[in-house]
């Protein structure tokens, strides 16, 4: 990465191990909704990294979520962090629909 430069890493890793063990299931710039949560909140993945159990306190991939203006949230949250295992990709014409 160039000094200055504002591009992050695709594929971050965060904590001791420098080896995902697993392929990410989402790529910067989906759209996924959290669906384990009442809130479904929804937006666009702008960054993702692979914490380790030294780091966060699930091992995995995480997303650093930008939310849609119509997000539930949006008012009072404009970027969140969702675990893999807690969000899944919309589908064309879902609950992001005012696109």
């Amino acid at each position: 990465m160039q000094e200055g430069s504002t591009h992050t890493p695709d594929n971050l890793v965060v904590g001791q191990s420098s080896n995902p063990e697993t392929v990410p299931k989402f790529k910067v710039g989906d759209r996924v909704c959290w669906f384990r949560v009442p809130t479904q909140d929804f937006g666009t993945v702008v960054e993702r990294f692979y914490g380790t159990e030294g780091s966060v306190q699930a091992l995995g991939w995480h997303y650093t979520i930008e939310l849609d203006p119509h997000s539930p949230s949006f008012d009072h949250c404009k970027t969140d962090y969702g675990f893999e295992d807690d969000l899944e990709l919309l589908e064309a014409g879902g609950t992001d629909a005012a696109e």
